[in-house]
């Protein structure tokens, strides 16, 4: 295995299925300093409604901070249709805010095809995106393995697991990364997480709010 490490750019992976009475937006997005930054809008959806465009980058949902894709996803799903929230966001500099009222999910029939091809062979990771720095590879991988080396023929260690994002695609972070962060870690320069036991389940993540 020999792959080089990419900056993840904005990918339209199946994702896992969003809760059947969550809030719909209609965009698509990518990561941006600071927010998230609209890719595209849906026509007639919620967002093109509201008078959102491409290239906005949206910090505030409802007064909850988005620092990036991954938070924006999750925090619309957790509003209902019908629901009215207020979206901050900056637009060539300009700080706005628009009113929104959140759609139901539209029907999309090719989903659960794209979604059974997808898992084919083996279980996908709950998140797949929002990873700043990858390796990709091809090697069949349960999420519950995530966590082990990948080597490469030579027998050096290139990257940490970090998920299985599809039927023939899995995710690494860069050796160079985990080095970069161990040396944080010693030096004091930043410090680990303080963590508690949970029994909730993280939010599923769409990259189509």
């Amino acid at each position: 295995l020999s792959v080089a490490a990419r900056t993840v750019r904005p990918r339209d992976l199946p994702p896992p299925t969003p809760p059947a009475n969550a809030g719909y937006l209609g965009v698509q997005l990518e990561e941006d300093q600071g927010g998230a930054r609209i890719l595209r809008v849906m026509p007639n959806s919620a967002a093109d409604k509201a008078g959102l465009k491409a290239d906005d980058v949206v910090t505030h949902i409802a007064e909850m901070p988005i620092i990036d894709s991954e938070s924006m996803v999750n925090t619309i799903q957790h509003h209902k249709p019908g629901d009215v929230v207020a979206i901050k966001l900056r637009r060539k500099g300009e700080a706005m805010e628009l009113k929104v009222s959140l759609d139901k999910r539209p029907a999309d029939p090719g989903f659960e095809r794209r979604d059974y091809q997808n898992r084919m062979g083996s279980e996908l990771s709950d998140r797949r995106g929002g990873f700043a720095q990858i390796l990709q590879h091809d090697l069949v991988l349960r999420p519950i393995d995530c966590g082990g080396p990948v080597v490469d023929l030579d027998g050096k260690a290139i990257g940490i697991n970090i998920a299985r994002a599809g039927r023939v695609e899995s995710y690494a972070i860069p050796a160079d990364a985990v080095r970069a962060v161990i040396e944080d870690l010693k030096t004091g320069n930043i410090t680990p997480p303080t963590t508690t036991q949970s029994t909730t389940r993280p939010a599923s993540r769409s990259t189509r709010p």
